[in-house]
């Protein structure tokens, strides 16, 4: 109880600071992002290995907690064109930073995750670890909206079984 009270008191100081020092740029300090992906995606064991082309998607909800930089909650699903049909999801926090004037960003994301393999989910793998990780360009449309592409990558470990995606993206950003 200590440690959650300690741990949600410093986001509060963290929090009441990135409002002190909000890039000018940026007018809110909340982000809200939403990525469209195409690439890439293996699902793959010491039995068999499924992959090929795949489409994703990605929610991520943060709060700005320094000068050009967010903590975000992120939620992704990826769908995989294999035989049979393959899919991850997953749930993670992360770091985004935002490096200005260049508006170039990274991101990294410690994800929980699954797979699962069939057009109905008939199998799905234990929850697994994972990591996600993003670089890209945002051009401003104004204060608060960015548009623009992203290279990503994601991994998890399923207890046995790896997941892998690599995808070039479309981000929608409000911050």
């Amino acid at each position: 109880m200590r440690t959650t009270l300690a741990v949600l008191i410093t986001l509060l100081a963290l929090h009441t600071d990135a409002r002190a020092n909000r890039p000018e740029h940026h007018t809110r300090d909340f982000l809200v992002g939403v990525a469209l992906a195409l690439g890439s995606a293996n699902l793959s064991s010491e039995v068999s290995s499924l992959g090929g082309f795949s489409l994703g998607i990605d929610l991520e909800l943060g709060v700005a907690v320094a000068r050009d930089s967010a903590l975000h909650l992120e939620l992704s699903a990826t769908i995989a064109n294999s035989e049979p049909a393959s899919s991850a999801s997953s749930i993670g926090l992360g770091v985004i930073h935002y490096f200005m004037p260049v508006n170039g960003y990274v991101s990294g994301t410690f994800l929980l995750g699954r797979a699962c393999v069939g057009t109905d989910n008939e199998v799905c793998s234990d929850l697994g670890m994972g990591v996600g990780l993003e670089g890209g360009v945002q051009f401003w449309v104004d204060a608060e909206r960015g548009v623009g592409p992203a290279l990503q990558f994601r991994y998890l470990d399923l207890d046995g079984t790896a997941f892998f995606g690599l995808h070039l993206a479309v981000n929608f950003t409000w911050f």
